[in-house]
């Protein structure tokens, strides 16, 4: 572990040891990786917050240190929920958060600054408490929202970062401010990248929705029985009602070149086409 410290890089006077850069790149590696959604982000994660641990507590920053140990057991949880829920191209669904989520957020991040910063100056742990607690407590948020498919971590990276420059920068990690900087431009990428892609998942969830539900493939044969009977119970009821109209249509039809004698009983018997045709049971007449 000194050897990651004591060696390294100098550049423009200033020394940049091999933990830091290693540490920093890997964590500018983890936002192009989340930008995409792939599962690698969170083993690269995981090395990343391994050596900053390193960095910073050599830099005397509790604060920085102690949330190298929260994302450790955030990128663990976050790599078993998106391995879990993942789909086979497009890794785990994201949305936007609902208000709820946005108020939980919110009170989060400002009572557990609070409470933090308390926490870190009376340990006498960090010589800035106050913007060290927030970017403790604002890198918890963000990857627990991140976990969960969230487009608003990425503002809440945002606003870390907006802190986390010029305090890298009086805790003399130049380097890690740098970082810092790339990090807002990925971020702002990354959060127009998930915004879009929310809203055409949000989209196409309201297509399927108007969609008709397909039958599950156990009902078939019950559905293809009902639909079988209410096609012949239709069939019937046509055939009766078109018999019905046939037999007042002979009714109210003149005879014309014939006479019937009025005793003469009338027979109907089914002809070849299926119609009731009348024959004549007795003698008949010539009109």
């Amino acid at each position: 572990m000194e050897a990651l410290l004591d060696n390294g890089l100098t550049v423009f006077g200033q020394h940049v040891s091999w933990a830091e850069l290693a540490g920093q790149l890997s964590a500018v590696l983890v936002v192009l990786l989340a930008s995409r959604r792939t599962l690698w982000v969170w083993p690269v994660q995981i090395l990343a917050t391994v050596l900053l641990f390193i960095v910073y507590t050599d830099a005397g920053l509790g604060g920085l240190r102690d949330r190298q140990v929260a994302i450790l057991l955030i990128s663990a949880y976050g790599w078993w929920y998106w391995h879990r829920h993942r789909k086979p191209v497009f890794g785990v669904p994201i949305r936007r958060a609902t208000r709820t989520e946005w108020m939980i957020l919110i009170a989060v991040m400002i009572a557990g600054t609070a409470v933090y910063a308390v926490y870190l100056d009376w340990r006498g742990d960090s010589w800035g408490p106050i913007p060290d607690a927030w970017i403790f407590i604002g890198t918890i948020v963000a990857f627990a929202a991140q976990g969960r498919g969230l487009v608003e971590f990425w503002l809440v990276w945002l606003a870390v970062d907006a802190v986390g420059v010029p305090f890298q920068l009086m805790a003399g990690l130049w380097f890690s401010a740098v970082v810092y900087i790339v990090f807002a431009a990925l971020v702002i990428h990354g959060f127009v990248q998930w915004n879009r892609t929310a809203k055409r998942t949000l989209a196409e969830a309201a297509e399927a929705a108007r969609a008709p539900a397909p039958v599950p493939s156990a009902d078939l044969p019950a559905l293809t029985g009902v639909i079988s009977s209410r096609r012949r119970d239709a069939a019937s009821r046509c055939r009766r009602s078109t018999s019905s109209r046939r037999s007042r249509h002979r009714r109210a039809r003149p005879w014309s070149g014939r006479a019937v004698h009025a005793e003469s009983p009338v027979v109907p018997v089914p002809d070849r086409s299926g119609t009731a045709s009348s024959i004549l049971a007795g003698s008949r007449g010539e009109a």
